[in-house]
């Protein structure tokens, strides 16, 4: 195995299992400011509070969570682990645009240099967040083990990055009131009348609705048809289904994924404590390499209104 260590941030939303399973030894956390104004890190694996009790707490009217990205220090603390012994980084961020944690963690670098001269570090922007990261951290675990250098890796992930894609439905719209994103009127009714805004990562990473759909049966059945269709050698690869607080929508997105489409794997990992805040309950979508992403997500939106208008 090439002797070099992945290292995501806290935003990866991958639990312990599954870190130890694809070799990462540590993360990069991030901070997370609790509603009584007291402050906390970022935890992968819920070990300061309950999934339950965190987004029950977001869906309060007026609790608000804030996030922060570690400081440089706790940042260049989980770089030197690994620089003193003897092994290269290659840390995965999430999107520079959305947080200052890749600065963060180039400069935790060059607090380095000097006494780990022969040590390397490469600071990688995912330009995606939560389970978007996970698919590129599986991908490199996977090169990694096959042999590829830090270089090689590195160049894949950069060549690959625009093919991350994200599906699937948010059913939540009275959080999505809560934080400016729509009226109050548009939450009510959107939320009577069953609306599920769809998105996928624009190019730059940010999460644009491409369409919108009524009902979780047809959010589901549109999920899946838009995965299909934009998967690539789904056979080669591990799909990600996240969701936040909405396990039991990801167990059935899971299981058609895999009958339907019949990818490598398919893994279910909760929205974790760094993007929730930002993100909100009810949200289950699909994280997947696939067809590279258009300017303009113009392809992306022809292709959703193509699926709503059969179904």
């Amino acid at each position: 195995m090439a002797d070099f260590v992945i290292i995501p941030d806290a935003t990866c939303d991958l639990p312990r299992e599954l870190r130890d399973r694809f070799d990462i030894p540590d993360y990069v956390p991030g901070v997370l400011y609790l509603p009584d104004g007291t402050e906390t890190r970022s935890n992968l694996d819920w070990e300061n509070m309950t999934q339950k009790e965190f987004y029950s707490i977001l869906k309060q009217k007026d609790a608000f969570f804030k996030t922060a990205s570690a400081s440089i220090g706790e940042a260049t603390e989980v770089i030197k682990k690994q620089f003193a012994q003897g092994r290269d980084v290659l840390l995965i961020t999430i999107a520079a645009r959305m947080s200052v944690t890749f600065d963060v963690c180039v400069k935790a670098g060059e607090t380095l240099k000097e006494a780990y001269p022969d040590r390397r570090l490469v600071v990688f922007d995912s330009l995606r967040y939560s389970a978007g990261i996970s698919v590129q951290v599986a991908a490199a675990a996977y090169l990694r083990k096959q042999g590829k250098s830090l270089d090689e890796t590195v160049a894949w992930l950069q060549e690959n990055c625009d093919r991350v894609h994200q599906m699937g439905p948010l059913d939540d719209l009275f959080f999505c009131k809560k934080m400016g994103r729509v009226s109050n009127m548009s939450a009510i009714m959107g939320t009577l009348i069953g609306i599920r805004p769809m998105a996928d990562f624009n190019r730059d990473g940010a999460n644009t609705v491409i369409g919108k759909t009524k009902g979780a049966k047809k959010a589901e059945n549109a999920t899946v048809e838009y995965v299909r269709r934009t998967i690539e050698h789904p056979e080669e690869q591990i799909v990600f289904v996240a969701h936040s607080n909405r396990e039991e929508a990801a167990q059935s997105l899971k299981a058609r994924i895999e009958k339907e489409i019949s990818p490598r794997e398919v893994l279910i990992i909760p929205i974790g404590q760094a993007c929730g805040p930002n993100i909100g309950p009810g949200l289950v979508a699909a994280y997947y390499y696939g067809k590279p992403i258009s300017e303009g997500l113009a392809d992306e939106s022809a292709l959703m209104a193509d699926i709503l208008s059969s179904k």
